[in-house]
């Protein structure tokens, strides 16, 4: 195998491996601290969060696969009686973030940002490949969430998405300040669900037990053909794109 493939792919999905792990590890103590009341109430209601995100709305086969499995997700909680810990994104806003911009801004915000989001996708319209990937496994992401994680086969797709990452990072870094975060720490994902409240041992187990038989679940391929700036105003909330960047080989 090619040292250099294996190489990127490794670092790439060091971090999934690792949130895989620490769900594991984590099972031992049986009991889980979650810090996701910022988001939605302990009743699953969406909290206001208002900002700004490039992302990428999945295509209507992708949707409908984790529209799918988020419902089968959703009917065990139900009987294991976990659904009050967990609160469930409506289809509509099922995405990739490529690029977080900020939370909570200014009245100015908007047309500030406008014109070097607009810069940064002119520059990079000049990017290879149309980014594609697997959806493949489900966990626990960063002790908030339940996402579907993204994998690349190739460096290029995943390099098209760094790219795009720099160009926002490069325009946006004098704007903002160097609280985004860098361009090479993308970690794809689509979120399903978010915790809403501390799970407790006999819940943990549950909750164990259902998502390590959907550690491995393939949803079939991702395609990642367009960036979109959205704002939204609470997580099940997204306004319509104020511009959009046709990926790799959709120019």
């Amino acid at each position: 195998m090619n040292t250099y493939v294996e190489s990127w792919r490794g670092d790439y999905e060091r971090p999934i491996v690792g949130s895989t792990e620490w769900f594991t590890r984590t099972c031992q103590s049986l009991s889980l601290s979650f810090d996701a009341k910022r988001k939605y109430t302990e009743d699953g209601i969406a909290l206001p969060l208002p900002g700004y995100s490039v992302v990428n709305w999945l295509e209507k086969n992708s949707a409908h696969a984790v529209e799918i499995v988020a419902g089968e997700l959703k009917h065990e909680f139900t009987a294991r009686n976990l659904s009050p810990f967990t609160a469930f994104l409506p289809p509509s806003t099922y995405h990739v973030t490529l690029y977080d911009l900020m939370l909570f801004p200014s009245e100015d915000t908007e047309k500030n940002i406008i014109f070097p989001v607009e810069r940064a996708f002119t520059h990079a319209a000049q990017m290879g490949p149309v980014a594609g990937g697997k959806l493949s496994g489900i966990s626990i992401c960063a002790g908030t969430s339940i996402v579907v994680w993204v994998r690349f086969e190739k460096h290029e797709c995943l390099e098209t998405i760094v790219s795009l990452r720099h160009h926002l990072h490069r325009e946006l870094v004098p704007l903002i300040g160097p609280v985004l975060a860098p361009p090479e720490s993308f970690l794809g994902h689509v979120t399903l669900a978010y915790f809403t409240r501390d799970v407790g041992e006999i819940e943990y187990r549950n909750l164990n037990e259902i998502l390590c038989r959907y550690s491995s679940s393939n949803l079939g391929e991702l395609r990642i053909g367009r960036a979109e700036l959205r704002r939204f105003n609470t997580m099940d909330h997204w306004n319509e794109p104020l511009m959009a960047i046709a990926l790799g080989n959709d120019k």
